[in-house]
């Protein structure tokens, strides 16, 4: 599209300001009129009957009529209104925005004009590709001073922001910088803008507790301190980007290996998620909770957003009407800040079903007082057959995941890869239904059997492809018969190994 017939597409967005101009013109009448009736000798005796019944007000009736002043808050109002019929405010860079907000709360805004408005809206709408720039230097000259995590050559990995609290809040001018930061990264993703009174809502949401949180698939993350300060980190792809961006507005002070892409991709960061759309994100963050968190209702879900909540264990009882059997509220505020799912491939995530889990909890076993151990939890279908109240540790390499066991009232869980897992103590009983892929099922199994104590039992569920073979010399093998396309959305067939 040229940038003729682009600027023209734009401008169709104005339509409903006709109206606005409308209303206007009659509220400045309407305010004019009762400015030039007012007795104000009459309306005096108003203002003096309110200060003896302890009105706390000091204005007189001058002040409180003054048309003049009125005017400049009507156009503030409408300035306010029709900024919103665009989506001027989220392109612009977050001193723009605060600039903006504060003529708003002050009233300084220009007279609301047709031709100044039409003007400023334009000028606004052609200047969106600048304004990338101008947020990526923003976010930049807001960074803290006084930390030497923070470069004066460009972003690092890290670095820091001061004075992000406000009373017990989130400081509202702070956030819009980490806004900025979270809409270029999303552009730099392919991904659509959420708007700024969202990620003010994520970072109230997040405790000051020196925890990091990760943000929109792993692509930057936070931990907030009492004293104020932010600590962010973002891939090293994306720091990368974001220097190419300041060079554009430094392009002398930005040395050249800030502005060279990573050879390398970062281990730290694992991608193998699926990112969910920020209109997802927002239906699931505008559900209405009930009964303890146990059900959430919300209008028009995508199909989308309905299978999330498929994912993490809702049952559809009717339209737009969600129950679970753990109080959800938790595990959506993670999956609205985080943006995204384990992937499947990936994780090798299929819940186990119920029949199979019960299976193998009998297999196993388990006596009172035993400690238990499983690794690849997922969301707790072999566990909730073994009970809240045993001794039982979880073990899952997706954060989600071990939130939903959090939230379904495990208290001994752990968010790491299993087979990096070294404890000091050993195990009773091991149950597990271990990723297939990549041989992982035999590796999970091997690992899991150097966990047990002397006559420990390990009860797995496995490809197929593996029954009657030996996995771990030395211990005495019993296999169940075959078990076909037990599994939802996986046509695999499986085993039950009990390994003693």
């Amino acid at each position: 599209m040229s940038q003729i017939n682009q600027q023209s597409s734009d401008l169709d967005l104005y339509h409903p300001l006709n109206s606005l101009f409308g209303e206007y013109r009659s509220i400045v009448n309407r305010v004019k009129s009762v400015a030039e009736s007012i007795d104000s000798s009459a309306v005096d005796y108003f203002f003096r009957a309110a200060a003896a019944n302890d009105y706390k007000g000091s204005c007189n009736v001058v002040e409180i009529f003054n048309v003049d002043r009125a005017i400049k808050a009507v156009d503030a109002d409408f300035w306010q209104r029709s900024m919103k019929l665009t989506d001027v405010l989220e392109y612009m860079p977050a001193d723009k925005r605060n600039d903006w907000h504060e003529q708003i709360r002050k009233h300084k805004t220009p007279t609301f004009e047709i031709d100044t408005v039409y003007a400023t809206l334009r000028e606004l709408l052609v200047s969106r590709e600048r304004f990338l720039a101008e947020r990526v230097d923003g976010i930049f000259r807001n960074l803290s001073h006084s930390h030497v995590t923070n470069i004066p050559q460009g972003f690092g990995k890290r670095f820091i922001m001061g004075y992000t609290l406000e009373y017990t809040s989130f400081a509202h001018r702070m956030s819009e910088y980490i806004h900025d930061m979270r809409t270029v990264i999303a552009k730099f993703m392919g991904r659509e803008s959420v708007n700024s009174a969202s990620t003010l809502q994520d970072l109230n949401k997040l405790p000051r507790d020196g925890q990091w949180y990760s943000f929109d698939g792993g692509a930057w993350k936070i931990r907030l301190y009492k004293v104020g300060t932010a600590h962010m980190e973002v891939h090293p792809e994306m720091a990368y980007r974001l220097n190419q961006v300041l060079a554009y507005v430094h392009p002398h002070a930005i040395p050249n290996e800030f502005r060279t892409a990573p050879k390398k991709k970062s281990k730290e960061f694992d991608l193998s998620y699926d990112l969910l759309g920020f209109d997802v994100i927002t239906q699931l963050r505008d559900l209405r909770a009930a009964k303890g968190g146990l059900e959430v209702w919300g209008p028009g879900l995508s199909t989308r957003t309905q299978t999330t909540l498929e994912y993490i264990g809702g049952v559809s009882v009717k339209e737009g009407h969600w129950e679970f059997d753990y109080d959800i509220r938790s595990v959506i505020t993670e999956i609205c800040r985080s943006g995204m799912l384990p992937e499947q491939k990936s994780h090798q995530y299929y819940p186990t079903p119920e029949h199979i889990a019960r299976r193998v909890v009998d297999w196993a076993d388990i006596k009172p007082g035993e400690q238990v151990l499983e690794p690849s939890a997922g969301q707790g279908a072999i566990a909730d057959q073994i009970g809240k109240d045993a001794l039982i540790y979880c073990m899952d390499i997706s954060k989600l995941h071990c939130d939903v066991l959090k939230a379904k009232g495990y208290e001994r869980v752990q968010c790491a890869d299993f087979l990096k897992y070294s404890p000091s103590v050993k195990w009773d009983k091991c149950v597990l239904n271990p990723p297939f892929a990549d041989k992982r099922a035999e590796m999970h199994v091997q690992h899991a059997a150097g966990l047990l104590k002397e006559g420990g039992v390990l009860v797995a569920v496995l490809p197929a492809s593996y029954k009657n073979k030996t996995i771990v010399e030395g211990l005495n093998h019993e296999y169940s018969e075959v078990l076909h396309n037990e599994f939802q959305g996986c046509s695999v067939n499986v085993v039950i190994l009990r390994l003693s």
